[in-house]
């Protein structure tokens, strides 16, 4: 896949053309956001720009694409599997990371999940957390993080970014979480 990453000043006028309704226009802007690694939360933080919620839909629309590019791109199979997972602790993130990535919108600014579990690691340091049962009860036992019990579904539970953030999942990102 040949990944053109748009500079700051090609994304001010992809951006621009977001409300462009001409058929010729709206393709080409989708044919040239689809070769783009799908994400351009930084740009538009940069620029400062806020988008409407139709622009925002069509965007991310757009660009979703080139983050299911980058996903097929790096996806691997962990060398061995399942028989010595601890082999590949750092693989499985990276590819928990990958399907974080391919669920987000590629708008809004966020931390990588690597980041992410950095603070929350170091969140729990600073808190005193030395044993698995204490971790449990940092992170469940006080609430910190719940089921999705009005959503259950969602498919947002599968980006542990979000559940990191929002503090909400199913049981298999809650113990995802916990595991990492």
């Amino acid at each position: 896949m040949d990944v053109k990453v748009p500079n700051l000043q090609e994304a001010a006028a992809l951006l621009s053309l977001l409300e462009d309704d001409d058929a010729i226009v709206r393709d080409a802007l989708e044919q040239r956001l689809r070769e783009t690694t799908g994400d351009m939360s930084h740009q538009i933080a940069a620029l400062g720009v806020d988008l409407s919620p139709g622009d925002r839909r069509l965007l991310a629309q757009f660009l979703r694409p080139g983050r299911r590019g980058i996903l097929v791109d790096e996806w691997s199979v962990p060398s061995s599997g399942l028989w010595e997972p601890s082999d590949d602790w750092e693989c499985f993130e990276h590819l928990l990371g990958l399907i974080s990535d391919f669920l987000h919108d590629g708008i809004v600014l966020r931390p990588t999940l690597m980041d992410q579990l950095d603070l929350l690691a170091a969140e729990m340091e600073q808190e005193g957390v030395s044993t698995v049962n204490e971790l449990r009860n940092a992170l469940f036992g006080s609430g910190r993080f719940v089921g999705n019990g009005s959503d259950y579904y969602d498919a947002q539970n599968s980006d542990l970014c979000w559940v990191i953030s929002e503090g909400r999942g199913n049981p298999i990102s809650l113990v995802l979480v916990f595991m990492l």
